[in-house]
């Protein structure tokens, strides 16, 4: 068995489970459970008459279902910016502008299913549905180049590398992939068109993989006398197959006015953990660490992983929507949602949250809609501070607008964009004093940046989808 010194690289990799974004490190990324014409109208849609995959977001909906045999697809694909920069100041200490000083692009797909069938009789109408939709996502990429400080205005000798920048001593990676998720199925009655009542049942499997890389350059092993072994975290599971349960209700108070209401219920999932560092596994390593008595003691990363990753959290869910119907020539349809997350369940540093979804869609000419909407929502991270870790609330607004049409008299097609944008703090994902070794640096000495001097990040995500519909009269 091997006995390694708890690093912050090491740290860095327990605390930095990802998805599209580097920040979502205990969640993953939830995955809209909607079609296309709910996110070009905001995400909004506990009341709506948008399709079968849209009972996900309220099974309270089956009921509403056009009669007949409707089949629903959808692709999507998420595309994640990411500039991490930090502050610059003069010669007297004054704030200047902050040095972007890495960009990542990355995107990423998920696609889902939905077959449903409704039934009437006389004033009783019966749906049913069975689909596939992704819960969470993990996938996620961030790559960075460390230079050392060599003179740039030295063209292509000496220490620069052949571009004129100083060289690369080394080049980071930090990936992670896996999904949960599953078939679902779900079933609903109305009662005279007017009132419906649903529920579902959504199938919870998969698993993930988390990979943080430090690889030392060609250069840098012939700049420095001392030996740079590169480094290489992997941790990766697989959660235990669970079920989460959800059910709503819709109610149409008149031809212009229509409300829902949609509870998502807390799921809590058990996941096998391992772990290796540069190949060795995590059951052979022992890491050295302090008590809250600050006395050395010996865990197994095993145990460690075991404690901190052993139960995965979905937190339960509250969503209420109205839509209006008014009467004009455009054919005007208005949803507005509000969703409380139980964040708490999750995490007792976490608080809960209200999160808030608007969207409008006008008919031109009766055959082309125009939708537009606006979502803001709240969700945590997890920071550490010396020996300590806290939670930080961190908000994402979202502005939304799309189109559709009829493909052969046969297929709706419906198109949808969102674009969304955080800011936020972090540490540095990989210390620069990790780099410093002998004879890679002229006069810079690279230090540890804390929160006095944290990363600036800017962050948008655009997100495109396209749904396709057929529906058969089935007699």
């Amino acid at each position: 068995m091997k006995r390694i010194i708890i690093m912050s690289m090491l740290a860095a990799a327990v605390f930095s489970l990802s998805a599209y974004s580097i920040l979502d490190m205990n969640s993953g990324n939830q995955v809209f459970r909607g079609n296309a014409r709910l996110l070009s109208m905001g995400n909004a849609g506990v009341y709506n008459q948008g399709g079968s995959i849209s009972l996900a977001l309220n099974p309270g909906l089956a009921g509403f279902l056009t009669e007949g045999l409707s089949l629903q697809f959808n692709s999507g694909t998420a595309i994640n910016y990411e500039d991490r920069s930090i502050p610059m100041y003069n010669f007297f200490d004054g704030y200047i502008d902050d040095a972007n000083y890495v960009s990542n692009s990355n995107a990423f797909a998920d696609v889902t299913g939905n077959i449903s069938y409704r039934k009437q009789f006389n004033d009783l109408g019966i749906g049913v549905q069975l689909g596939y939709n992704p819960v969470v996502d993990f996938n996620s990429c961030y790559q960075e180049q460390v230079r050392n400080d060599g003179n740039t205005d030295a063209g292509n000798s000496g220490d620069n590398s052949p571009d004129g920048y100083p060289p690369i001593i080394a080049r980071n990676f930090l990936d992670s992939n896996g999904s949960l998720g599953g078939l679902y199925a779900g079933a609903g009655i109305s009662m005279n068109d007017q009132f419906s009542a649903g529920i579902l049942m959504q199938q919870l499997a998969g698993d993930w993989e988390y990979n943080r890389r430090i690889m030392w350059t060609d250069m840098a092993e012939a700049l420095s006398d001392d030996d740079l072994p590169d480094s290489d975290i992997e941790i990766s599971g697989e959660f235990k197959d669970a079920w989460q349960l959800g059910w709503g209700f819709a109610y149409e108070l008149n031809e212009r006015i229509g409300v829902g209401f949609a509870m998502q219920m807390k799921s809590e999932l058990d996941r096998d953990v391992s772990g290796s560092i540069d190949g060795i596994t995590s059951e052979d390593i022992f890491i050295d660490t302090l008590t809250v008595n600050g006395e050395l003691d010996s865990l197994y990363w095993q145990d460690m992983l075991n404690e901190k990753y052993n139960k995965y959290i979905l937190p339960g869910s509250y969503r209420i929507g109205f839509r209006y119907h008014p009467r004009n020539v455009w054919n005007t349809y208005m949803n507005l949602d509000l969703e409380w997350v139980n964040y708490s369940e999750v995490d007792q540093r976490f608080a809960d949250v209200t999160n808030y979804y608007i969207g409008l869609e006008h008919q031109i000419n009766q055959k082309l809609p125009m939708r537009f909407g606006f979502n803001y929502k709240t969700s945590y991270y997890i920071f550490a501070d010396g020996d300590y870790e806290f939670a930080r609330k961190v908000s994402m607004p979202s502005f939304t607008a799309g189109t559709g049409f009829k493909l052969m008299s046969a297929i709706d097609v419906d198109l949808g964009i969102e674009y969304s944008l955080r800011k936020y703090e972090q540490l540095d994902l990989f210390m620069d004093g990790y780099y410093d070794q002998d004879g890679l640096w002229n006069e810079q000495v690279p230090m540890d940046r804390d929160w006095d001097n944290p990363d600036q990040v800017d962050e948008s995500l655009i997100t495109l989808q396209a749904s396709f519909t057929w529906h058969w009269q089935v007699k």
